[in-house]
């Protein structure tokens, strides 16, 4: 190529399409509870959708971070340090490392704002999420024990908080909190919430638009 021609990139963004699939999956987990449809049937929608709203989540700080290291083109427009601090935490060592809510903490961190309370919402929303889904996406059987003719297991941290958040499951002859009895409308609109609002405070945070405005497809730099 000559000396001189300028060239574009173009990036391919898909936590617009989480995005819209997370919403869809909540239309039709909303009319099959109106219907009455079988639980097997909700719950399989709502793991489809726990799944996805972390894939949002996870997407679209990969992309702020996309945008960070091409050229800052990010809102507010980035610094000759900050871009130089982006491209060094980006090729550290331990960066494939770092866990989703931690890229948000570590780009709010570089960009000199305040970063998000750990103990408050809405990253205790969001780490309770994407703890959710990692133990869909990774899920082994697990031993249950009895009590009072009920069956609990042994996993009862998330189970706890997740009772809290979304309260017990509406259908009958559910023997187990996890999975079978948290996966229904409440945890479906909860999770749907909960991920957009913490891409939405992290966008306000920022200076982005919190309308989250990024289209699927081919973005050009």
């Amino acid at each position: 190529m000559s000396e001189g021609v300028k060239t574009d990139t173009y990036f391919f963004f898909l936590s617009a399409h989480h995005r819209r699939a997370r919403d869809n999956l909540l239309g039709h987990i909303k009319a099959l509870s109106h219907e009455g449809a079988n639980h097997g049937h909700i719950a399989a929608y709502c793991v489809a959708l726990i799944t996805t709203a972390g894939c949002y989540l996870e997407c679209r700080i990969n992309e702020f971070w996309l945008t960070a290291l091409n050229n800052g083109m990010i809102s507010p427009r980035l610094t000759e340090n900050q871009k130089a601090r982006f491209k060094e935490i980006a090729r550290s060592s331990d960066w494939k490392m770092k866990k989703t809510l931690e890229k948000y903490q570590i780009a709010l961190d570089t960009l000199g704002l305040p970063v998000f309370d750990k103990g408050a919402s809405p990253y205790q929303g969001a780490k309770t999420l994407m703890s959710l889904r990692n133990e869909i996406v990774h899920h082994v059987p697990y031993e249950t024990e009895l009590l009072n003719n009920n069956r609990v297991s042994k996993r009862p941290k998330l189970e706890a908080t997740l009772q809290t958040l979304i309260g017990k499951c509406p259908h009958e002859g559910i023997k187990s909190f996890f999975p079978e009895n948290c996966l229904h409308q409440a945890c479906a609109e909860w999770a749907s919430k909960t991920s957009q609002m913490f891409v939405d405070e992290f966008l306000l945070r920022t200076g982005g638009n919190t309308k989250d405005s990024i289209s699927g497809g081919i973005f050009r730099m």
